[in-house]
């Protein structure tokens, strides 16, 4: 990733904030029919407060910049711009992730709304952030505090009667699982083949080490570079398979049919009868589809 570093933000910002935005917004906005090459570089002098925001810098030169500003019983994320030239680069991941563990000891809900269709919407999605409520213009968006620091908090204040016990004492975690990460030879084979399987979104800063998909709810499947890797066997189990993933869908010789034709293998021992199919994606992991 690129080096990169933030400073408290100036009024001698605001024009090339402003310009930066007018740059990076415009593709989403002319597609939603909104763009004004006035109004869009407005705004941002109308809403800008140096006193919230961060200049993002790589070597030392402007490259974008992100605001954080309270609000009520939350925190709005505002104005996230990078410069074409470092985008896709991990600085934006990198930025969202300081800003966001900063939230999490404090406590602190996080708001932000994202023009519908941006790409960037995948971004927060893979951080927490999930679906409040939309509109025909913008998506809005919340992340509450990581579990852990909620619980954290719990434990330093929040009365008993609000904590639900379970049989033997404690709190239940509720867990919602939100990344599955497989590790594999090849990535981005690996994340084209699920992504034309499932239709979940390719993640926008996949690259050849690590790629990933993504869903409107927040799930995000990873896949990893593994130097070495051995793929797993089934049923033998002679390298164990370790886990597998089930899909369920609407009709079993459809979906045979279609993985077979991306890349899957169906291996001879099928022990689900009629009610589900073991496959072998490209890099070996089985997984089942189930009638549902």
């Amino acid at each position: 990733m690129v080096d990169w570093d933030t400073r408290p933000a100036s009024a001698a910002d605001v024009e090339a904030v402003a310009e930066l935005r007018a740059v990076v917004l415009r593709a989403d906005l002319e597609r939603l029919g909104r763009y004004d090459e006035q109004r869009v570089r407005q705004r941002l002098r109308d809403g800008f407060d140096p006193a919230c925001t961060r200049v993002i810098e790589v070597g030392g030169a402007f490259a974008g910049c992100v605001a954080l500003r309270p609000a009520g019983d939350a925190h709005w994320l505002e104005h996230f711009y990078l410069a074409p030239h470092v985008q896709g680069s991990g600085i934006g991941s990198g930025v969202l992730r300081s800003l966001l563990e900063r939230c999490d000891r404090d406590g602190v809900l996080v708001r932000l709304n994202v023009l519908r269709g941006s790409p960037a919407r995948r971004l927060y999605e893979r951080h927490g952030f999930t679906l409040e409520s939309e509109d025909p213009v913008d998506v809005f968006m919340v992340r509450e505090p990581s579990r852990e620091q909620r619980n954290s908090r719990a434990g330093q204040g929040v009365p008993s009667s609000q904590a639900t016990e379970r049989p033997g004492g404690g709190v239940p975690l509720r867990m919602k699982l939100t990344a599955v990460t497989l590790d594999c030879p090849d990535p981005p084979a690996l994340a084209a083949f699920y992504q034309q399987a499932t239709g979940l979104e390719p993640h926008p800063e996949s690259d050849t080490d690590f790629a990933g998909l993504s869903r409107g709810d927040g799930l995000f499947i990873g896949f990893q570079r593994v130097d070495d890797y051995r793929a797993p066997r089934w049923p033998d189990q002679t390298v164990p398979q370790q886990f597998h993933l089930d899909f369920a869908v609407e009709d079993l010789d459809e979906a045979e049919t279609r993985l077979l034709e991306l890349g899957a293998v169906k291996p001879e021992h099928q022990p689900g009868g009629d009610r589900w199919r073991v496959f072998t994606d490209p890099a070996g992991h089985p997984f089942c589809v189930v009638k549902g």
